[in-house]
């Protein structure tokens, strides 16, 4: 044979002997080698819904919705519900405004907060400014809870009686928890009533400030008419203010007793579901839908 071919031969298979070896060395030593941990900022968190906690969320339900996408409006049909922080307005229907924030409500409206109901034929809610204005047969509710005070009887309510404002239009402001109404304002707290033509509502401090045509109410013989006056709802005191005429019954303890029986039963007559109100029924050719959800990065 050929010194060449030989030579060529004893080579190949020296190659094929090395060849293995190598791989197998470098395998072990891939193996004796720690691997390595992926970083932490590889593996981002998963990041949880946040409807429930986020209180620039606007949450909506209603048996039919009409969405344009173009506008950002929404119409809604049927038990409308929108949930904003911790309001929550009700009413037949409703269209919301998703570039403005802003919902026109129509129906049997209610709104819910902790505390708080007001009830009204329409409502118009700008969510910017934490404001509603609620118009005709405008009636609200406001619950205080006492002060815990030692010797309290078990099964004595947690809640003072209500204080019941009811007007023809008004303007709530629920950042501050104040409201100012117009046109035939009622206001009562147990036996005691008064009538204006506008009024100033504040929760902080508890006052009602009555303006214009003021006249205020105790039981059935006494009452008391001023052009200006204040309503401190805690201590359910009235101090008016200029030209004050005012009369006074001296009941005895037997009239005074009937006179306290009348004022529960109005009390209870004041807290009635009011009558069924008209309806605007909007032409629109809705969609059915079961729950919309909006967040801050839609606006």
């Amino acid at each position: 044979m050929n010194i060449a071919i030989k030579t060529a031969l004893i080579a190949g298979i020296c190659l094929f002997i090395i060849l293995p070896i190598s791989a197998q060395e470098n395998q072990d030593i891939n193996l004796q080698k720690k691997p390595a941990s992926p970083r932490k900022s590889e593996i981002p968190p998963i990041k949880e819904p946040e409807f429930a906690n986020n209180p620039k969320t606007v949450k909506m339900t209603a048996d039919r919705l009409l969405y344009d996408d173009q506008t950002k409006i929404s119409q809604l049909r049927g038990n409308v519900k929108i949930t904003y922080g911790d309001s929550v307005i009700t009413s037949r229907y409703a269209t919301f405004h998703g570039d403005s924030k802003e919902a026109f409500f129509t129906g049997g409206v209610r709104l819910f907060r902790p505390g708080t109901t007001l009830t009204g034929d329409k409502m118009d809610v700008y969510y910017n400014e934490e404001r509603a204005v609620i118009k005709e047969n405008v009636r609200g509710v406001s619950y205080q809870k006492q002060e815990k005070k030692p010797g309290k009887k078990q099964g004595t309510p947690d809640e003072e009686a209500p204080l019941i404002i009811t007007c023809r239009q008004a303007e709530y402001f629920w950042g501050n928890e104040e409201a100012y109404v117009d046109g035939n304002v009622r206001i009562s707290k147990n036996d005691k009533r008064a009538y204006a033509d506008h009024g100033h509502y504040s929760q902080s401090i508890q006052t009602v400030i009555l303006t214009d045509n003021v006249r205020f109410e105790q039981g059935s013989g006494n009452w008391m008419t001023c052009p200006e006056a204040v309503f401190d709802i805690k201590a359910e005191t009235f101090a008016a203010k200029g030209g004050v005429s005012a009369e006074i019954e001296i009941a005895s303890p037997e009239q005074q007793e009937n006179n306290d029986e009348k004022s529960a039963n109005n009390q209870k007559d004041n807290l009635k579901e009011l009558p069924e109100d008209r309806v605007l029924v909007p032409k629109i050719e809705p969609q059915e839908t079961d729950e919309v959800i909006f967040t801050e990065e839609d606006f």
